[in-house]
């Protein structure tokens, strides 16, 4: 469960509640990285499980220290898909979100969040930039693909044709 149980007062942001916030939701998920995953990761439809692209590196070096990158990203999916399912909230809106609770987790961790974005940068494009992705999840939620209007994506995913 929580690394530390939040107290009245502990609202303000602190490195231990918000590593607990991350561990919870880490271990609330079953996590996939044997398929290929377009926007790099994702999740299922029904959100128990996340998914982060195979070719995706765990560790990045950010500043001339190690980042466990998808500490980040796969917190950033949780958060995203928790808030289109509770608000009913659209991919565009949730994504919003998400990336700031990613961005505040990043820098909480005491790394700055311009060369973090420029690694996540780099990745989005050379996973982005495949001509087909064969290997996808079959439970992989498309709505981002679909809010989007992402047909060529979606096509080359093979979900439509």
């Amino acid at each position: 469960m929580w690394h530390e149980r939040p107290t009245p007062g502990s609202w303000k942001l602190r490195r231990p509640v918000l590593d607990g916030a991350i561990h919870f939701m880490m271990a609330s998920h079953k996590l996939v990285d044997t398929y290929d995953v377009p926007y790099v990761a994702g999740y299922s439809k029904d959100g128990k499980t996340l998914y982060i692209d195979s070719k995706c590196p765990k560790i990045v070096n950010i500043g001339g220290k190690k980042l466990d990158l998808r500490r980040y990203i796969l917190f950033h999916e949780a958060i995203e898909k928790a808030v289109m399912e509770a608000d009913g909230a659209n991919y565009i809106h949730s994504h919003q979100i998400a990336l700031r609770s990613e961005r505040d987790a990043v820098e909480c961790d005491g790394f700055e969040w311009a060369p973090y974005n420029a690694e996540c940068m780099k990745i989005i494009k050379s996973i982005g930039s495949r001509q087909e992705y064969p290997q996808c999840p079959k439970k992989l939620d498309l709505q981002p693909y679909k809010d989007e209007n992402d047909l060529a994506t979606l096509k080359k995913m093979k979900f439509i044709e």
